[in-house]
Parts: C-alpha cells; structure tokens; sequence
C-alpha cells in the first residue's frame, strides 16, 4: 500500500515539474517572440540611404570619415549580435527583414554586406524591384559600375521606375567617361527632373560639345540653385575660361518661374 502512494506521489510530482517546466517555457517562449516580433517591426521601420531613391550625383563619391567610420563600426558590432540571434528564428526565412538588413549595413557604410543580404533576400523573392535597385547602389559604392549597371537593368525589367535607374546608369557612365552613353541615358531619365538635364550639360562639356552644354543649361538656368553649381562646378571649368557663361549668370529669372 505504501509503494502504491510512493508511486501516486512520484507521478504527482513529475506532472507539477512537467507543468511548471510547461509554464516557464511557454512564458520564455512568448517573451522571445515578442522580442523579435517588436524587433522585426523595428527593422521593417528602417529608412535608409536608398529608400525611396538613390540617385547619384556628378561629383566623385566620398571617403568615409576616421571618426565617423568607428562610430558606424559600433554600431555594426551591437546590430550583427542581434541579426545573429534573428536568423536562428523563423523570421530568418523572411525576404523583407533581409532586404530591410541590407538597407541598414548600406547605411552603416559596409556595401559588401549589404549585397551579400540583399542577394539572400532576392534568392527567397527574386522578383523583388526594390532589391535590385538597392543593391545597385551598393555596387556603386564599391565602384563595381558593371554589377551596378546590371542591377539596375534588372530592376526596369520587373516593373520599378525607369527614371532613377536610367539616371544612375547614366552618372555611371559619366563616371567611367563615357559621356555619349552617359547623355543617352540622362535624356532617359529626363523625368527625374532638372538633375539630369544638368548632367546631361556637364557630360556634353567633358566631352567637348560645348554649344550642346550650353543648350542644356538654358532649359534649367531659373530653377533651384543652378547658377550657383555653375559658377564653381569643375566640369564647366572650360566654358567659364572661355566666356561663355557669363550671359547665363547675368540672365534675370523669368517671370514664369
């Protein structure tokens, strides 16, 4: 009789151990989820660089400050020992958080990370635009003007905006000093506004076309601050030499702009 309450004990004890242990991993469990559910949300809230557009301009891209680049270093660090926990959960088999990954090491100045997350991304949705587009701004960045060419194609043929692919194609080949291919796809890309026509002056003025230049710059002479850009501008350099801005900067702003 006394074995049998030993035996009825036992079973009792094992099943408020089974229940606590039940308990504490579902509380740990819901915790953890909640966790990476706010942090997911977080992610999918980052705005970086390239989000909306990235569209480049005529000037040779930076060197990333000393001090700037330890602090972005920093950040790196605390951001990898999340992602490393992120992966192990199923939201590690989500397109969108490696897209949203991509876009933050962008930020964070390491391009190549950046593509290596953004190529994640594509081989779970590789109909994805805004990936392509994204990760062309990375391979600008590391100056792999071929790749970034590429992506950029890649992104027209899945329906993403024509005009601010067509434009970075053009500053590529602006970059590369391929100003007839440049102009090509600057007068693509019309549609991104005055930028491009003013790129499209500066590409005709590297390349030699100087009355072509100077046709360029009359359509876009009222608007923003393009007097300002050409006064000092380096492309221009030649036309300033030889006088033939001088009744641009002096021109009076239409009345209809």
């Amino acid at each position: 009789m006394k074995s049998l309450e030993f035996i009825l004990l036992l079973i009792s004890l094992v099943g408020i151990t089974f229940t606590i242990f039940a308990l504490f991993y579902l509380l740990t469990f819901k915790k953890k989820r909640a966790y990476f559910e706010s942090m997911k949300q977080e992610l999918l809230k980052i705005k970086g660089e390239p989000v909306p557009r990235e569209l480049y301009g005529t000037r040779k891209l930076e060197p990333i400050p000393e001090d700037q680049k330890r602090l972005l270093d920093e950040k790196k660090e605390n951001f990898e020992a999340f992602i490393s926990k992120l992966r192990k959960t199923e939201l590690g088999a989500d397109a969108e958080i490696y897209y949203r990954i991509g876009i933050y090491y962008h930020n964070l100045k390491d391009f190549n990370l950046a593509i290596d997350n953004f190529k994640i991304a594509l081989s779970m949705n590789p109909n994805q635009k805004m990936i392509y587009f994204n990760m062309g701004g990375s391979h600008i960045r590391l100056e792999n003007w071929q790749k970034a060419i590429e992506c950029y194609k890649e992104s027209i043929k899945r329906g993403e905006e024509e005009a601010p692919s067509y434009y970075n194609i053009g500053w590529i080949y602006d970059e590369l000093k391929n100003y007839k291919e440049a102009i090509e796809y600057y007068e693509r890309s019309l549609t991104v506004a005055y930028v491009s026509i003013y790129n499209k002056a500066c590409a005709f003025a590297k390349w030699g076309k100087h009355d072509e230049a100077i046709k360029e710059l009359e359509k876009i002479i009222d608007k923003g601050d393009y007097k300002e850009n050409i006064k000092i501008d380096p492309d221009l350099e030649m036309l300033r030499k030889q006088g033939k801005l001088k009744y641009l900067l002096k021109r009076k702003p239409s009345k209809n702009h």
